[in-house]
């Protein structure tokens, strides 16, 4: 360009009120040097550092929010209202109380070994209900198994403890042991032998209370009376003996009461 040709220029300065930037009003006409004047919020050098500083500072920031957590330091408080859970709620528990009565781990272990025995073995009736039975044993059941008599027999009000006493003897014995001051009263007695002799009860190591009874081989008899009723008694404080006359083994059972003196 000649000298002394004239310069028009436009002036852009950036306005840190807006930051924009703003194009001068006048245009700026010169020959040779260019001087503008600056408007009062144009930025200058100084002003220049200062923002470029606070962009550094704003970059840094935008950095950290965009790879790691952002930690507020405030909020306002909310109020939350309605119902924010479901009606069943899933329960997570390593164990909880059980009801009163509620079977445990023991109980059961109790109850299945009294199973398992129940299963394996015989049961045992400890209890059972009192039945009563009525009219005499025939000779068939007698001879099939020994049938043990006990227990209280009421007869026009006259109580009765009934009593039974096994015996095996192959000579002369006693069946029923003495009782102080008291009759032993025999209401019920079988007897077989097991070769061919001759037997009798007897009133202790007195008198015979029956006639000698010759029995062939595996002979035998069955006798019974209703109580308290008796078939033969012995005098009160004797044994109840039977005399075993010959080779051979008599055995069998009674049945008594020993409850009265007379």
């Amino acid at each position: 360009m000649p000298l002394g040709d004239q310069i028009i220029v436009f002036a852009y300065v950036w306005d840190v009120g807006s930051l924009s930037w703003v194009k001068s009003v006048q245009p700026v006409v010169s020959t040779d040097t260019l001087n503008v004047t600056l408007p009062a919020t144009a930025a200058t050098a100084a002003k220049q550092d200062t923002g470029n500083t606070s962009l550094a500072s704003l970059d840094t920031k935008t950095t950290a929010v965009n790879t790691s957590a952002v930690t507020v330091v405030s909020a306002p408080t909310t109020a939350v209202t309605g119902t924010f859970f479901q009606a069943t709620q899933p329960v997570s528990a390593a164990s909880l109380p059980l009801p009163t009565g509620a079977s445990t781990e023991t109980t059961l272990a109790a109850l299945n070994t009294k199973v398992t025995a129940v299963n394996t073995g015989a049961v045992v009736v400890t209890s059972a209900p009192t039945t009563a039975v009525t009219g005499p044993l025939t000779d068939a059941q007698l001879r099939a198994a020994a049938v043990p008599i006990s227990g209280t027999v009421t007869d026009g009000g006259a109580g009765k403890t009934l009593k039974s006493a096994s015996f095996s003897l192959a000579a002369t014995g006693t069946v029923v042991a003495a009782v102080g001051g008291k009759r032993i009263k025999v209401f019920a007695t079988k007897l077989c032998v097991s070769a061919a002799i001759s037997v009798n009860f007897r009133d202790g190591a007195a008198a015979a209370l029956e006639g000698s009874m010759p029995l062939a081989l595996s002979g035998g008899f069955v006798e019974v009376i209703q109580p308290p009723a008796f078939l033969f008694a012995t005098t009160a404080g004797n044994s109840l003996d039977l005399i075993v006359t010959g080779i051979g083994t008599a055995a069998g059972r009674v049945s008594y009461w020993d409850d009265d003196a007379a």
